[in-house]
């Protein structure tokens, strides 16, 4: 069995949506086969499911062509790739800081409820990601905490200036401050599975 994530484009009058969704199939031509039944049915506009198709094999029309769905493309990957991949996906400027050390870090936290939600999406495929959202539900129980504090001087994170942010591929987020109070330059690590502190200079 291999994991697949499905790309697709829905229409709406002038606006546009894009769609992402994972799902688990022997081989790609069995994958291409559950994106098209599962989008076919994915509107419901009270016609039958094969009222939906269209010309294309990979489109459907729904509401009488009110509403369109593409699907643009389905590639192998991985459940950890695509965990990284939604971790800077989701990253709007400023992470998420704890406001005092001890308390669990809200990045991971968020990152992992999202990741189980989106897999937590019913049918064969959830049955399929029963062992990866019962992974990530027992995560969010043992989340990391985080000592967020200054390592030289011991000023808590809100004694700080964000100073920029670096992105190491798709592996981690480094994100740079300076303690307002000691002047050390102060840098955090976000991961999926672990925020670290460096220490001060």
């Amino acid at each position: 069995m291999r994991l697949y994530e499905v790309q697709a484009t829905e229409y709406n009058g002038e606006q546009e949506y894009s769609q992402s969704k994972l799902l688990a199939a022997e081989n790609i031509d069995r994958a291409w086969q559950i994106a098209r039944d599962y989008f076919r049915q994915w509107y419901d506009d009270g016609d039958e499911p094969e009222e939906h198709n269209t010309d294309n094999p990979d489109e459907f029309e729904f509401l009488n062509g009110c509403i369109r769905l593409r699907i643009d493309s389905i590639t192998e990957t991985t459940l950890e790739r695509w965990k990284q991949q939604q971790v800077l996906l989701h990253s709007i400027g400023k992470l998420p800081i704890t406001k005092s050390a001890h308390k669990k870090c809200q990045a991971l936290l968020a990152v992992c409820e999202h990741i189980r939600d989106s897999l937590d999406v019913g049918g064969e495929q959830s049955r399929q990601f029963a062992e990866e959202i019962k992974m990530l539900k027992d995560a969010l129980k043992t989340a990391p905490t985080v000592d967020d504090s200054c390592p030289k001087c011991g000023a808590g994170c809100d004694e700080r200036e964000f100073t920029g942010k670096d992105f190491l591929d798709i592996e981690a987020i480094h994100m740079h401050y300076i303690c307002k109070k000691c002047g050390s330059q102060i840098t955090e690590e976000f991961t999926l599975s672990d925020v670290f502190i460096d220490n001060g200079r």
